[in-house]
């Protein structure tokens, strides 16, 4: 058996057993250091006779291999890529503003990698939705303040009510927005009862 050997360890080995040696093209082993014996032919076990040629066939090390770039391709295209390309692939999903549902965002390797290794991609689930805060009834300093730490500009109207003044009576937006929509908001504060004299 002349795996992992040496050429130099090949030569004494082979001469120990009246065998010839010849070193055949060398060959991609991920477990096998570059220049030592990672295949031979006749198969170690197999019968030799003395004066056989034995081939041995050097390992190179790990192969490498380009890394597609796939980012901007859709999932599963993206995936096909690389499994062509001999890597497994690994799928993080996470919202984009900036690229569609299914469409690859990043990915962890570029350039080239060993064979066999892990490309994680991070795939958009489309644009993220924010919630607006339900600011009604609430004094306007508090719904100001609420409002503008949730990311949202506010704009103030004011009408008269029955409601409280200063209190919030309306809003111009409630449930969710896309992340990337117009942030700006509007309430209406109430100025109290209309004089009636």
């Amino acid at each position: 058996r002349l795996r992992n050997m040496t050429p130099t360890d090949v030569q004494a080995e082979r001469a120990k057993y009246g065998l010839k040696g010849v070193n055949g093209d060398s060959v991609f082993d991920a477990e096998i250091e570059t220049g030592r014996v990672a295949t031979q032919n006749p198969k170690a076990g197999e019968a030799a006779v003395e004066g056989e040629v034995v081939t041995y066939h050097l390992s190179k090390g790990k192969e490498t291999v380009e890394v597609p770039n796939v980012v901007g391709e859709y999932e599963q295209a993206a995936t096909s890529m690389l499994k062509e390309r001999g890597f497994e692939v690994e799928g993080d999903y996470d919202h984009s503003n900036s690229y569609d549902q299914g469409v690859v965002m990043e990915q962890t390797k570029t350039g080239t990698a060993e064979k066999g290794s892990v490309v994680k991609l991070v795939v958009s689930v489309g644009k993220a939705s924010v919630n607006i805060p339900n600011v009604i009834g609430y004094d306007q300093e508090s719904a100001e303040v609420v409002l503008e730490n949730a990311g949202f500009s506010v704009s103030i109207y004011t009408q008269y009510s029955d409601d409280e003044a200063v209190t919030v009576i309306s809003q111009s937006k409630t449930g969710t927005i896309s992340s990337d929509a117009d942030h700006s908001i509007s309430i209406t504060v109430s100025l109290g009862p209309a004089d009636s004299g």
